[in-house]
C-alpha cells in the first residue's frame, strides 16, 4: 500500500520495508498524526487550536480600532472677503466682451520666479519674500496678464503693510509687471483698459 507514496515522494530516504516494498520513514509518522487527530483528543486538539487563532485574530482587530484616526482639522473658507466681492463684482462689467478675465488671489509666487546665478542661501531668502504674498486681481488675456490690481483699505497705512506693499511693488515692477492700486475705484483700471483698446461699460466716480 506504500508503492504509490514512494513513487511520489522519489527521493526521499528509504529506511523501512514492508515485505518486498520499500516506502519513506516518514510515513509512520504522518499515519501516527493523522490516526492522533481523528482521534478524541486530535478533534480537541484542533478546537483549541482554532479558538487560539480566532482569538488572535479578534485582539489584532480590537487593537487596529483603537489607534487614534488620522485627523483634518479643515473646513472652507470664502475665497474672496466681502470687500473683495463686491469689487469683484464691479470688475466684471469693465470686461464683458471683451475676451478678457479676471482672477483673483493670485500667489506672488505664480508670478515671479528668483533669478538664478545667487550666492548660495540667497535664492531661498528672496524666495521666502514672495511665497506667502499673494495680489487681489489679475486682468488677463488668454491667461497672459495684462496688468495687477491691489485693493487696499485703511490697514495699508500701518508702517508694516506701507513695508510690504513697498516690496510688492518693487518686485513686480523689476519683474516688468503693471500693478494699479485702488480703494475701490474704477477710474485708473477703466482708463488703462482704454489704453490697451478694450470698450468698457463705465460708470464714472462709482466705487465701493
Amino acid at each position: 500500500r506504500y508503492l504509490g507514496v514512494v513513487e511520489a515522494v522519489g527521493s526521499s530516504p528509504v529506511t523501512q520495508t514492508s515485505g518486498n516494498q520499500q516506502y519513506p520513514k516518514e510515513i509512520p509518522m504522518l499515519i501516527e498524526y493523522r490516526n492522533f487527530l481523528l482521534s478524541g483528543k486530535g478533534r480537541e486538539y484542533m478546537q483549541y487550536a482554532v479558538i487560539a487563532v480566532l482569538i488572535v485574530i479578534a485582539v489584532f482587530i480590537y487593537k487596529r480600532s483603537l489607534r487614534p484616526k488620522e485627523k483634518y482639522p479643515y473646513h472652507k473658507k470664502p475665497l474672496l472677503t466681502d470687500r473683495e466681492y463686491s469689487f469683484y463684482g464691479m470688475l466684471r462689467p469693465l470686461v464683458r466682451g471683451t475676451g478678457l478675465d479676471i482672477l483673483a488671489k493670485i500667489r506672488l509666487a505664480d508670478l515671479l520666479e528668483v533669478d538664478e546665478g545667487l550666492a548660495e542661501g540667497e535664492w531661498g531668502r528672496y524666495f521666502g519674500k514672495i511665497k506667502a504674498k499673494h495680489i487681489d486681481f489679475a486682468v488677463v488675456k488668454d491667461m497672459k496678464v495684462l496688468f495687477l490690481i491691489e485693493l487696499d483699505d485703511s490697514t495699508h497705512q500701518r508702517e508694516d503693510r506701507a513695508e510690504r506693499d513697498r516690496f510688492v511693488d518693487n518686485a513686480l515692477s523689476a519683474a516688468g509687471y503693471e500693478l494699479i492700486r485702488t480703494y475701490g475705484e474704477l477710474d485708473d483700471i477703466s482708463r488703462r483698459l482704454s489704453e490697451l483698446g478694450y470698450r468698457t461699460a463705465f460708470r464714472k466716480n462709482r466705487q465701493i
